[in-house]
């Protein structure tokens, strides 16, 4: 099965890569962490709509978490975020699995991907995760 088609419909455009895959402290998020925990919270004028597992198994990850974000100008966002069994997985399979989604991070055994409308805004919203 495709990764891509399993996941979510992925838009065009390339990835973009958020520096510093790790919380503010420098650590990576506990391995134990429930994906649903990292999801960015809702910031001003946005709102945080379906949150849904995702198939995780299906392309080798141990659990994932999916939620849609709709920005103040009525914008979606999608935003998946990926359990890997270690760190190598959760780095190595981010081009392979989001290749074409706006903004892409990993933070020890966790990746995470969104992908909306405007490249900066995808990058922004990703970017407050807890995990980064």
């Amino acid at each position: 099965m495709d990764r891509r088609a399993l996941l979510s419909a992925v838009a065009t455009g390339a990835a973009i890569s958020i520096a510093g895959c790790s919380d503010a402290d420098g650590d990576a998020p506990d391995p134990e962490t429930p994906p649903e925990e990292l999801l960015p919270p809702e910031q001003d004028g946005w709102d945080r709509g379906d949150v849904s597992d995702l198939l995780a198994d299906e392309v080798g990850a141990d659990t994932g978490i999916g939620a849609d974000y709709t920005d103040p100008d009525g914008g979606e966002y999608r935003v998946e975020i990926l359990r890997w069994p270690d760190e190598a997985s959760a780095d190595g399979t981010l081009e392979e699995t989001y290749s074409n989604w706006d903004a892409t991070a990993a933070a020890g055994v966790f990746s995470l991907a969104c992908n909306g409308p405007t490249d900066a805004d995808a990058d922004d919203l990703l970017s407050s995760s807890p995990a980064l």
